[in-house]
């Protein structure tokens, strides 16, 4: 017997749960889209602060009783080293006692033998095991590492849906926000497209 379906029409609606007041839910995927060198990781950085401490972002409240947000901050965009976004991080104010809710990791903490799908997998785990409010992967396009380029829209496609798909299998009930670089293309001024 098949089951009627709820018209569209009917669906009830939800709730709207904040991180960020009026910007990121928290159970959101976004992302920071851009040129390189057009900000992006300052303000991811600034945003994890903002989440960290319980403080302000763009002028919006986040939506956690202070000093209580915790981030998993995956920065695998290898023109700035790890000391350098810790010494951002500690510039926004982030404190030692602070430090213990984000974790801070880099290329250099995935193993090189994982493939995409085990790099999913890895992640997977850390997020079991940290129960973040905010995952950030900067930049998007290296924690990938897709062999059909980053031109390829379906390869992207496939990734980030294979990706959300594992972060919801983990249980991860927040949110995830990847930084892209804007679409690469031959011979044509397309200025800032996102290619996913």
């Amino acid at each position: 017997m098949i089951q009627q379906q709820t018209h569209w029409f009917d669906e009830p609606q939800q709730r709207t749960k904040w991180l960020v007041q009026g910007l990121i839910t928290t159970d959101d995927n976004c992302s920071f889209v851009g040129k390189p060198k057009s900000g992006k990781s300052t303000a991811i950085r600034n945003l994890v602060a903002s989440i960290v401490l319980g403080r302000q972002f763009l002028g919006r409240d986040v939506l956690l009783p202070d000093r209580t947000g915790r981030v998993l901050y995956i920065h695998v965009d290898r023109k700035d080293r790890k000391h350098q976004v810790a010494s951002d991080l500690r510039n926004l104010g982030i404190t030692r006692e602070d430090s213990s809710r984000v974790h801070l990791l880099t290329e250099q903490d995935i193993s090189k033998e994982l493939d995409f799908e085990g790099r999913c997998d890895w992640l997977a785990k850390k997020v079991r095991h940290l129960s973040p409010h905010l995952i950030v992967i900067d930049l998007l396009l290296q924690f990938v590492k897709t062999k059909k380029g980053v031109n390829d829209y379906d390869a992207m496609i496939d990734a980030i849906a294979f990706l959300q798909d594992k972060l919801t299998e983990s249980g991860y009930k927040g949110a995830l926000l990847m930084s892209l670089h804007a679409r690469k293309a031959v011979s044509e001024d397309v200025g800032d497209n996102t290619l996913a």
